[in-house]
């Protein structure tokens, strides 16, 4: 047991990035490796095998991505997706609606090549994020691209037709004259920040997650209300959850909007709401600057500059990581008097009902679900306190 952890330690020690899928998480090493834990019924984990881990493994990285630099990872609820430093993408996982890219819809255990050469073509992508079954790429010129289901038009392209090749994004609308600069895909909604600091979304809305005031599925771009409590705002920051939308404003205030039934959009309510509100930073967060933000199935998350992390919306599990599992719909703080005794957090994401961190030293450490081992602790037991991956 000693060598086996002394093993995983050592490769995940300076990991750069990590990412929560549905079931599932990554990390990505500076060196470009890729590691993978939780749930592997769909060939998500990239391991040339279709079983659940509970410890992370590392992506087979000979095929397709011999010789490639992994600088992005993205994983959506039963997929993952990749960035190279050439702009190059892969993906592996389930594929039954296109969503990996490659011009079919059979699942993958092993990373394989998104075809770059039609909408792609002559593009250098710079950012990806996967939804549920559906993946967004975004281009350094600030074009948008998407690929997969699209049932609630959460492509973007003006249909409602699914795609297992890239699509361009409808640029012509609310989109026009603007460069994108951040990209979110949520569950069945999509958002995108432009350089100005505008919000734009499109697809899936029935609870209001789109913000754009009203109820309706859009499968074009929508601009995001602006005038009420982001009027005057900038925002630097965007994370689309299961059905609700966070954005960071560049002074460190938080909004959010669409489905709120347990408390995820962190303005004491539970009412969903169709624009966006202020996230209460009159409790926990008072006097804290806000720097990351992330999105889950049903919770929120937030880190502060300096190191410390809250939580709010749905508790089932221990997903907000505070000692028990009761729903609350304000920010509370994250325990760090135990495995992040001494730990400065550097980076957050959430999955559908659980909770990843990364630390300043490269250290992992997750908390909430843990049914597939998407912990990475080694066991299946949910935790409501973080625990090292």
């Amino acid at each position: 047991f000693l060598l086996v952890f002394l093993f995983f330690y050592s490769v995940l020690a300076n990991a750069q990035q990590i990412t929560a899928g549905g079931y599932f998480s990554t990390a990505l090493k500076s060196n470009g490796l890729i590691y993978n834990w939780g749930s592997g019924i769909y060939g998500q984990l990239g391991n040339g095998k279709d079983t659940s881990i509970n410890i992370p493994q590392p992506v087979i990285q000979t095929g397709v991505l011999k010789g490639k630099k992994i600088i992005q990872v993205s994983s959506g609820r039963y997929h993952t997706l990749s960035l190279a430093d050439d702009g190059a993408l892969f993906a592996w996982g389930q594929n039954a609606s296109g969503q990996l890219g490659n011009g079919n819809d059979t699942n993958s255990n092993i990373p394989i090549a998104v075809i770059m050469d039609v909408a792609l073509k002559g593009k250098k992508v710079v950012q990806v994020s996967a939804g549920n079954d559906y993946s967004l790429a975004l281009a350094d010129d600030g074009t948008l691209f998407s690929w997969g289901w699209n049932n609630y038009g959460q492509l973007g392209n003006g249909n409602n037709t699914e795609s297992n090749i890239p699509v361009a994004v409808q640029i012509d609308g609310a989109l026009k004259g603007k460069k994108i600069t951040q990209i979110a895909a949520g569950y069945n909604h999509t958002l995108a920040l432009a350089d100005d600091g505008t919000l734009f979304a499109w697809g899936r809305n029935e609870y209001g997650q789109l913000g754009n005031g009203n109820n309706n599925k859009s499968n074009i771009p929508m601009a995001v209300i602006m005038d009420g409590a982001l009027k005057g705002k900038k925002i630097t920051l965007i994370a689309a959850g299961g059905m609700h939308s966070l954005a960071l404003a560049d002074d460190g205030s938080l909004y959010a909007w669409g489905y709120n039934i347990y408390g995820q959009l962190g303005n004491e309510g539970s009412a969903d709401s169709r624009v966006p509100v202020a996230v209460n930073m009159e409790g926990t967060l008072k006097g804290k600057k806000i720097t990351k933000i992330a999105a889950g199935g049903y919770h929120s998350l937030a880190l502060a500059d300096d190191g410390t992390l809250f939580a709010w919306g749905f508790n089932g599990w221990g997903a907000l990581g505070n000692g028990n599992n009761t729903n609350i719909n304000i920010p509370v703080a994250v325990i760090m008097d135990g495995a992040l005794k001494g730990k400065k957090i550097t980076q957050i994401t959430a999955g559908a009902a659980y909770s990843l961190a990364l630390a300043d030293d490269g250290t992992l450490f997750a908390w909430g679900y843990n049914y597939y081992g998407q912990l990475g602790n080694e066991g299946n037991a949910d935790s409501n306190v973080p625990v090292p991956v």
